[in-house]
């Protein structure tokens, strides 16, 4: 996605109106000091994120699937514990673990494919989770992104770590 000097709500406005041009996406957008922002071009129009902890998977925003419940409860728990960190983060999106049967969405791909896909952290040799990111802004301490890549079958491969400082861009 290319940076903009528009606010982020215009910035996806504008996108919505050649976002039928892509294969489905999701995105957030926003800007240091101002609201954030969801779209995805599957359907309804750029929205403002109240503050809150969100999930997003391979759908809408805060679809209830399993794994985007279990990954924001474990979110939420390292929040209340204060242990928020970049690699605390990171770890809390590996589980390899899928809910029973009686749990999975049904969302037309057979019972087979659901339970490949169902795991926060998907394993597969020609499909899975190639890199799990983790972003935390501060003004009072230095931001950080942290992401690590995964090669087949959920491989570990490498991570990357970048500490930066935010500033505000000068208003014109």
């Amino acid at each position: 996605m290319p940076r903009s000097s528009e606010p982020p709500e215009r910035h996806l406005a504008q996108l919505a109106q050649h976002a039928a041009r892509y294969a489905g996406f999701n995105i957030i957008a926003g800007a240091l000091g101002s609201d954030a922002y969801y779209f995805s071009n599957r359907g309804g129009a750029p929205q403002r994120l109240e503050p809150g902890l969100y999930g997003l998977s391979n759908q809408w925003l805060d679809t209830p699937w399993p794994k985007v419940v279990h990954a924001k409860q474990r979110v939420s728990e390292l929040v209340a514990a204060s242990e928020l960190d970049a690699d605390a983060l990171c770890d809390a999106l590996l589980d390899r673990t899928g809910p029973p049967d009686s749990e999975l969405p049904d969302t037309g791909i057979g019972i087979d494919a659901e339970r490949r896909l169902a795991p926060s952290f998907i394993a597969g040799e020609h499909y899975g989770t190639r890199a799990v990111t983790a972003v935390l802004l501060g003004a009072e301490r230095p931001s950080v992104m942290l992401e690590r890549s995964y090669g087949s079958k959920g491989a570990y491969l490498s991570s990357a770590r970048q500490s930066f400082a935010l500033t505000r861009a000068a208003s014109r």
